[in-house]
């Protein structure tokens, strides 16, 4: 495939998002082909080099921010006729509730494992600080009542192990909600992809 064959196959998949998305990822393809040519590489090795047009193209929609990539391919392709109008504006009492229904379950997925993650490490962080006021208040209670200040001492430093335990499964809980929501989110952006590219297949 020569450079003027893969740009235009990648310009067609992606030929949903905005003119300005579009040439400026033609431009990076087209400067990293030209500087695999320079290093003495055929054009066609150049190319084949950067795989599949169809595989690229799905890698750049879904590094796009959800909002933009909806917006790029909720967006018709062409002008919309009269009786096309006519036809969302009946049927948007039955695809609005669920355009809004979707939005909602997807909202609430995103803000459940954020609200997860947010409230176990508020309860590290109460660990924590139980355990550091029991070793403060310690010295107090231990100069009144020793036995009841050894105790104090005891529940404490429990609690700093167990924070110190707790941060370190917390840390790596993180990572993997984190790696959760994004899996999330590239499955969403995925199923507007997929729906583009039947539409346009």
């Amino acid at each position: 495939m020569t450079k003027a064959e893969f740009l235009s196959e990648l310009q067609q998949a992606l030929s949903a998002l905005p003119q300005s998305e579009i040439i400026k990822s033609l431009d990076y393809y087209e400067e990293i082909i030209n500087d695999r040519m320079e290093e003495g590489i055929s054009e066609e090795q150049a190319v084949g080099a950067l795989g599949k047009t169809d595989a690229i193209a799905r890698e750049i929609l879904l590094d796009m921010g959800l909002l933009q990539l909806m917006k790029a391919k909720v967006k018709p392709n062409h002008r919309l006729k009269g009786w096309e109008i006519i036809l969302l504006i009946a049927g948007s009492p039955v695809w609005a509730p669920l355009v809004l229904a979707f939005l909602a379950i997807v909202l609430a997925v995103y803000m459940t494992i954020w609200a997860v993650l947010i409230s176990l490490w508020a309860a590290v962080a109460a660990i924590a600080v139980t355990g550091i006021m029991g070793l403060a208040a310690s010295a107090f209670i231990f100069a009144q009542n020793p036995l009841s200040g050894l105790m104090v001492i005891g529940g404490a430093i429990t609690c700093c192990g167990l924070a110190v335990f707790a941060f370190l499964g917390m840390r790596k809980l993180s990572v993997y909600l984190i790696r959760l929501t994004a899996l999330f989110i590239r499955g969403v952006k995925s199923i507007f992809i997929q729906k583009g590219g039947r539409k346009n297949a």
